[in-house]
């Protein structure tokens, strides 16, 4: 299912119930991000985490970029010290988006988490992603829209060409081409912050 609009300020209330519906029935939608266009669903969604997986022929222990709504959904989702909330609030505030990889709570599920317990998280800088996001009640899952290893794409225009007719997304909200680059990526599970895109 393909809709198509100019931008993502003529969505109304309608359209972002519509595709949170979408995705508390499992389902996996190419969206655009504040990014790039990304392949997205819940959280808490495992049968629509594997499916991605299986789109995007990516391998099991590379884990996904979660978008969250506020530091509040961050705090629920990672252990995040006071000096690191502090730092990240900051970095929040500035306009490049900043994906933290951060020590994940207990009870996280393990396939969100990567060999060494950690989550990443971001904070999107789109007023339509943090919408769906809240009204979702978790974060969303949101990885590159590509064949993993493969250079992401710009367009949703011709998807069938890219990946398999049974495995292409659910629902495609297309908004025409996309020149965003991919975040940055500061890994604050350590001893010291380090910057690794």
């Amino acid at each position: 299912m393909k809709h198509k609009c100019q931008d993502l300020a003529s969505l109304n209330a309608y359209d972002i119930a519509f595709i949170v519906k979408q995705l508390r029935q499992d389902k996996v939608l190419a969206l655009p991000t504040d990014t790039i266009y990304g392949l997205s669903c819940s959280a808490t969604s495992i049968q629509a985490l594997n499916k991605i997986i299986k789109i995007k022929n990516r391998p099991n222990n590379k884990r996904f970029i979660l978008l969250v709504s506020d530091l509040k959904m961050a705090c629920f989702w990672a252990d995040i010290k006071k000096n690191t909330l502090k730092d990240i609030k900051k970095i929040w505030q500035e306009d490049e988006p900043t994906t933290f990889i951060l020590k994940a709570q207990k009870y996280v599920e393990t396939s969100l988490k990567d060999e060494n317990g950690n989550i990443s998280l971001r904070l999107p800088k789109s007023d339509f992603l943090i919408k769906i996001v809240k009204e979702l009640g978790s974060p969303l899952i949101s990885t590159s829209l590509n064949l993993s290893g493969q250079p992401f794409l710009k367009t949703v225009k011709n998807l069938e060409k890219v990946f398999p007719d049974n495995l292409l997304p659910d629902m495609v909200l297309d908004i025409g081409p996309l020149n965003g680059a991919p975040s940055k990526i500061i890994d604050y599970s350590g001893d010291k912050p380090m910057q690794i895109r």
